[in-house]
């Protein structure tokens, strides 16, 4: 293989993929797998699974380690909560507070950016709608780029289309929805800190 195609191919491998209509139909569709990494959730901000009000955090571990689980944040006026579902319809039925085409009209961006701590600061890394990073260890990160991405995440800006990070490369493993028009500033609050290893940007 010549430089230049060794060039190309390391390239290759830090770009964002398209969304393949396959690719949405198994994320939308079908359940993520679960790779077998145990990594606690505990989440700062009250649980509710499948609609209950839910207060045992060592059950609710258990239950990630057999599958994949479907979290998004919940709200009621003041009232901020993490939504855990045990099916991906049923979280999307209660995860949405716009439609895209009124995220649009309120003159959104078409693309997400994630960041390294919350409320936005740190490095950041941008993500335009209808792609996904499906490795971030892949994606270089900082000054001389000799960090990466995997496990980085911490704040998630407002974007016009809906947003899904997962624990686990490929985008399997739990999932945490971010609808459109919603702004994560500290990802800390629903046990999702440092814990992205893929995210896709529907559209």
């Amino acid at each position: 293989m010549t430089v230049t195609a060794q060039k190309h191919q390391a390239w290759a491998q830090i770009q964002a993929r398209r969304n393949a209509p396959e690719l949405i139909k198994s994320l939308d569709e079908g359940r993520p797998s679960v790779s077998g990494i145990v990594r606690p959730l505990e989440p700062e901000v009250p649980v509710v699974l499948d609609g209950e009000v839910f207060e045992d955090l060592e059950r609710l571990n258990a239950m990630t380690r057999n599958q994949a689980l479907y979290t998004t944040r919940l709200s009621d006026g003041g009232a901020v909560a993490l939504g855990v579902f045990t099916d991906r319809a049923g979280m999307l039925s209660v995860a949405h507070p716009m439609d895209t085409d009124t995220a649009l009209d309120f003159g959104l961006p078409t693309f997400t950016r994630v960041w390294e701590d919350a409320n936005e600061g740190g490095d950041r890394l941008e993500l335009e709608h209808g792609f996904h990073w499906p490795n971030l260890l892949d994606v270089p990160r900082g000054f001389l780029h000799t960090q990466n991405w995997n496990d980085i995440v911490s704040s998630v800006s407002v974007c016009a289309f809906d947003v899904s990070l997962f624990w686990d490369i490929n985008l399997s493993g739990p999932e945490f929805f971010v609808p459109a028009g919603t702004r994560i500033p500290d990802l800390n609050a629903f046990g999702w800190n440092d814990a992205v290893s893929s995210f896709i940007c529907w559209g």
